[in-house]
């Protein structure tokens, strides 16, 4: 014959047909004292779980101290607390070094990969702007890889069927592909 282990968890609640008395509202949070959390009194709730709280267990406070006895290693301290901040404007970023070496190699690369040519706008034409964006590259250390600076256009600018007519996405999955061929190979369709 077995007998069933005792636990410590409370049997679930019985419902009673008495009612509990309302909480009152108009209890001012600036007379009323907080207590401590040695003296918190053990939460009562409705559900028969056994927490941490109900056994009165509660995590300790730390003091100031503690961070001065037992101090973050510096390369997650560089990783925590930025020694640099990302500049959200043109501004900001061109009073850095940094940030205008890295605008400059981006606006080199557009250059370079004949990403636009220049022309006289039309009239009717909505010219869509464009901004710079800045992002700081970490290593594993937290320790600055590179400043990183991208030259985005504002898309949100342009207008359907002003600016565009439709939308395209060049992205396709392999999976897709393979697929699309051997069907057409299967039913001996020309590819182009």
């Amino acid at each position: 014959m077995l007998i069933p282990a005792e636990t410590d968890q409370a049997p679930p609640p019985t419902h009673s047909t008495e009612t509990e008395p309302a909480l009152s509202t108009t209890v001012s949070p600036a007379t009323t004292p907080v207590p401590h959390a040695d003296t918190l009194p053990v939460p009562t709730n409705i559900h028969y779980m056994v927490t941490r709280s109900k056994n009165n267990i509660h995590r300790p406070r730390q003091s100031s101290d503690d961070f001065i006895r037992y101090p973050l290693p510096k390369a997650l301290t560089a990783a925590l607390v930025p020694t640099t901040i990302e500049p959200t404007s043109y501004n900001q970023a061109s009073k850095s070094v940094h940030w205008r070496e890295a605008m400059n190699q981006e606006f080199l690369a557009l250059i370079h990969n004949g990403t636009w040519s220049l022309v006289s706008p039309p009239t009717h034409a909505n010219i869509v702007g464009c901004r710079w964006i800045y992002k700081i590259k970490r290593k594993a250390d937290g320790a600055i890889e590179r400043y990183k600076a991208r030259l985005v256009a504002k898309g949100f600018h342009q207008q359907e069927g002003v600016d565009f007519s439709e939308t395209f996405s060049p992205v396709i999955k392999h999976a897709t592909i393979r697929l699309v061929i051997s069907i057409a190979v299967t039913y001996k369709w020309p590819i182009k």
